[in-house]
């Protein structure tokens, strides 16, 4: 995995809006820590706090707050041939936004991602890859322990609807 960008507890005013409608050209993953709207599949997607979402490099981006302040943890990476097999063989959804019931656990690895990353320590890139697989497969546990977490609440035409 090469990580291209990666941050912590970022917050952004009620402003903010991303709007890529092309994608990015990398993977990201967002660690969603306050309310948001996110467009999955074309229709507006209420995505909880403590939810996350992983984009592949060509989906388009488009998601802004739902209150005052938006802020998340975020990682911008190009997995390589076997990590995207993994990702894939693990069933985590992709450009969608999905509940995760052990989110201060995935927060708090992407932390010390933040830290590894920025620490020059001499098995960094080693250590960054390890902890990536380890994010990978508790990914997966937030979707497949609790199979109702993967349910959003999509808005369409003033009705909600549950959809998964």
């Amino acid at each position: 995995m090469t990580l291209d960008a990666i941050g912590y507890n970022h917050r952004h005013d009620g402003s903010f809006l991303v709007d890529r409608p092309d994608g990015i050209g990398d993977w990201l993953l967002l660690l969603i820590k306050s309310p948001a709207i996110f467009r999955a599949g074309g229709e507006n997607v209420h995505a909880l706090a403590e939810s996350f979402i992983v984009y592949t490099p060509e989906a388009p981006e488009y998601y802004y707050p739902e209150t005052e302040t938006y802020t998340d943890d975020w990682m911008h990476f190009t997995p390589d041939d076997d990590e995207i097999r993994l990702i894939r063989s693990l069933n985590i959804p992709l450009n969608t936004p999905v509940y995760a019931y052990n989110f201060r656990s995935l927060s708090s690895m992407l932390k010390y991602m933040v830290y590894e990353n920025y620490s020059g320590n001499r098995h960094c890139r080693e250590s960054l890859n390890n902890c990536f697989e380890m994010l990978v497969y508790k990914l997966s546990e937030a979707v497949s322990c609790h199979p109702d977490s993967a349910k959003a609440e999509v808005f369409m035409d003033g009705a909600v609807s549950s959809a998964q």
